[in-house]
């Protein structure tokens, strides 16, 4: 337990706000929990540069660039549209595009 600045009220480690006054204290981040935080960036980023390599792989083939088409039209539709979202929307219009690139 740590002690507000202000007031002096017990306040828990992980408390943004004191309780008791509603003064605002500094949240000290355990190294444990940096740790963490380093790791969830650190794989973002990697699933960030895997995405991006395949996606411009799908990109330069001629049936990947029209399925991409289709779920960015799907997606701005979707966004348009709240009742749809733009997830929704945006696989949708991929496999739109998919089903009309596999009958050709």
């Amino acid at each position: 337990m740590s002690k507000c600045p202000q007031c002096k009220a017990k306040v828990s480690k992980n408390a943004r706000f004191c309780a008791e006054c509603g003064q605002k204290l500094n949240l000290v981040i355990e190294e444990d929990e940096t740790s963490l935080a380093d790791d969830i960036t650190g794989f973002a980023k990697t699933a960030y540069d895997e995405v991006d390599k395949v996606s411009r792989k799908v990109i330069k083939n001629e049936k990947g660039s029209k399925i991409a088409t289709g779920a960015a039209i799907g997606a701005a539709s979707g966004a348009i549209l709240p009742v749809v979202g733009w997830v929704f929307g945006a696989v949708v219009g991929a496999g739109v595009a998919a089903y009309k690139q596999s009958k050709k």
